[in-house]
């Protein structure tokens, strides 16, 4: 089993909660992990085409360079933390499958 099936084995209050991994990263930077992931596996790869909200005519309320979410709320709630990127890839990946 592994630490995104033992985190969520905790989870018995219910409610909606973000569960990110501990480090900060863009969706592009996301799905370049799990491209690489599923190149490993020999599986189809996503095709993206970054691009700026401004380039496609949104304006958004922050503008960082990484688009994030933090754990506090769940942290507190649920007593669990984040995990390394490479364990939230493979339990995207192998939800693909």
């Amino acid at each position: 089993m592994n630490n995104f099936n033992i985190y969520k084995e905790k989870l018995r209050q219910s409610g909606l909660f973000h569960y990110s991994g501990q480090e900060s990263v863009s969706y592009q930077d996301f799905l370049d992990c799990v491209n690489s992931e599923l190149a490993k596996r020999s599986m189809l790869i996503f095709v993206s085409n970054p691009c700026r909200s401004s380039d496609m005519g949104i304006s958004l309320q922050y503008n960082d360079s990484k688009t994030h979410l933090d754990m506090l709320t769940t942290n507190s709630a649920l007593s669990i933390s984040s995990l390394p990127l490479n364990d939230v890839v493979n339990y995207f990946v192998d939800l693909l499958r």
